[in-house]
Order: structure tokens, then C-alpha cells, then sequence
């Protein structure tokens, strides 16, 4: 929406945090099917490492756009489906290592707190 800035909510979430000291700073919903978990465990990996136990992350499982502009993303039809394995894919790259081939780094041993919008499954 024009008059929201919301495209590059990680952005956004930093400068807040930047321009302030004790409140916690989130997102009101990373729409979960636009972003691959591994993306979103690096930016918020990251803006907890600059601003630790500081940090939460909304998720939702809508497309939230339009065919063109999904289309734009790239984005498959389909995730919104597997969006109960993609948040479970997230929590582990958040989590501590244990291994796992791919990481998320700075995002592995982090403190971001994960909330699902009450829409969501």
C-alpha cells in the first residue's frame, strides 16, 4: 500500500531500534510465503545481534498481494500450504546449532521471539 512503509520491514525494525534504547521492536507480520525462512533467520538473526533480547518477529501465512505483484516475488502459489513446516524451518535456523547443514548466520542461538498472527494456523 503506498501509504504504509512497510516493504522492507527489517529496515524499518532497525532504524527504530537504532532510535531507541529499551523497547522491544517487531514486525506485525512477516507474510511467511513471500520470504524463504532462511532470509528472514538472517535479518532477524542480525537485528538481534545489534539489539539483543530487543527483537520479534510476527509471522503470517498470507500471500498478502496481488497475482502481479506475486508474481513479481517470484513467489509459489503453493507455500501458503507449507507455511506449519516453513515456521517450523525457521524456528530451527533461530535455534541452536545442532548440526544443520545450512545456517543462518548471524541467526543460530538467537533470542527473536516468534509470534503468529491470529490468522494463522
Amino acid at each position: 500500500m503506498p501509504g504504509i512503509a512497510s516493504s522492507a520491514t527489517a529496515v524499518l525494525i532497525g532504524q527504530v531500534a537504532a532510535r531507541t534504547q529499551n523497547i522491544r521492536v517487531g514486525s506485525g507480520g512477516i507474510m511467511l510465503p513471500n520470504h524463504p525462512p532462511l532470509i528472514v533467520a538472517e535479518q532477524f538473526g542480525t537485528l538481534d545481534a545489534l539489539y539483543p533480547g530487543r527483537i520479534d518477529l510476527g509471522l503470517g501465512r498470507a500471500p498478502g498481494s496481488d497475482p502481479l505483484t506475486s508474481r513479481a516475488l517470484k513467489r509459489d502459489d503453493m507455500r501458503a500450504e507449507r507455511f506449519p513446516e516453513e515456521v517450523a524451518e525457521l524456528q530451527q535456523l533461530l535455534g541452536p546449532d545442532s548440526g544443520r547443514r545450512v545456517q543462518a548466520y548471524p541467526g543460530s542461538n538467537s533470542q527473536v521471539d516468534i509470534w503468529l498472527l491470529g490468522s494463522s494456523l
